[in-house]
C-alpha cells in the first residue's frame, strides 16, 4: 500500500504511488509502482484515494462516489447506515439499483469495474 512522503522540491504531501508531485510536478524519487497487476478498491475511502491518485475527472463523467446523487445520468455509490447502494441514474431521472447490500468490497468492485470500462472509453474517443 502507498504511503505519505514529502517532495523534496515544494514541500506538499504526496503519496508514494504518486510518479510525479502533484502540486509541482517533480519526480517522486520514492515512487513505488504498484506490484502485481491492479489493485482493486475494497472500501468507498480506498476508492476515493484511488481516484484521487490518479486525479480522475469523476463530476466529468458523471461518478459520484460516497454521495447520494439524484440527478440524471449518473453512476454512484453511498453507504447508509450498514448498506451500500450503487445506482445508475437514467437519463429520464429513473434510477437502476445495481447494487444494495452489505458487502460493500463488492459494490466497491462494481463502481470501480464500471469506472474503468467508461475511461476506458473515454480514452479512446
Amino acid at each position: 500500500m502507498s504511503r505519505q512522503v514529502i517532495c523534496r522540491y515544494c514541500g506538499a504531501s504526496i503519496l508514494t504511488l504518486n510518479r510525479f508531485c502533484p502540486n509541482c510536478g517533480a519526480a517522486n524519487p520514492e515512487y513505488t509502482p504498484p506490484s502485481t497487476g491492479p489493485i482493486i478498491p475494497e472500501t468507498i475511502a480506498q476508492l476515493q484515494e484511488y481516484c484521487e491518485i490518479h486525479r480522475l475527472p469523476l463530476k466529468d463523467i458523471h461518478f459520484h462516489i460516497g454521495e447520494n446523487y439524484t440527478k440524471p445520468k449518473a453512476i454512484g455509490i453511498f453507504q447508509s447506515g450498514d448498506s451500500f447502494t450503487v445506482y445508475k441514474n437514467m437519463a429520464d431521472g429513473t434510477r437502476l439499483i445495481r447494487y444494495q447490500g452489505n458487502d460493500e468490497a463488492y459494490a466497491v468492485k462494481e463502481v470501480y469495474l464500471k469506472l474503468q470500462e467508461v475511461l476506458h472509453r473515454f480514452e479512446n474517443q
